[in-house]
């Protein structure tokens, strides 16, 4: 596990530094186990010790790892801001407001970063509020 975890980091910031990214952000999903006591999913997942691979990873990357509150990030709709339990479906995401689709990870990984970046925080490489790479996808955003 320990292995997994290092090379899913690796890749992480691989990914960020071949994309030019200031930063990554992890949902704060501290306590989620305490929250989420009869969820079995969350057992399988080592959130804080990835959290922790990455930002020793960066130290030397001029990348910066911080996290935001995930309240609503897989159920809020990036397209319209709709906040509905049945947008998301498993893996997949359909707004039930304006009929957006998407893979509801990627979704939810385009809020963790407005969320971020709404917050007050501006990217250090002067690029506009509303642009943000995610993944292998380094789409961006233009606000409506």
């Amino acid at each position: 596990m320990k292995h997994v975890l290092h090379s899913v980091a690796s890749g992480i910031v691989e990914e960020a530094v071949a994309y030019e990214c200031d930063g990554i952000v992890f949902e704060d999903l501290d306590g989620i186990r305490d929250r989420l006591q009869y969820a079995d999913w969350h057992s399988k997942w080592a959130f804080r010790k990835l959290k922790q691979c990455v930002e020793y990873k960066t130290e030397e990357r001029d990348v910066f790892v911080n996290t935001v509150n995930p309240k609503n990030t897989s159920k809020r709709c990036n397209n319209c801001g709709s906040v509905r339990d049945a947008n998301r479906h498993h893996d997949e995401f359909e707004c039930q407001r304006c009929g957006n689709q998407n893979h509801a990870d990627y979704n939810a990984a385009k809020n963790i970063a407005e969320v971020y970046l709404l917050r007050g925080h501006q990217p250090s490489r002067r690029r506009s509020i509303s642009q943000y790479a995610l993944k292998s996808d380094s789409r961006s955003k233009t606000p409506s």
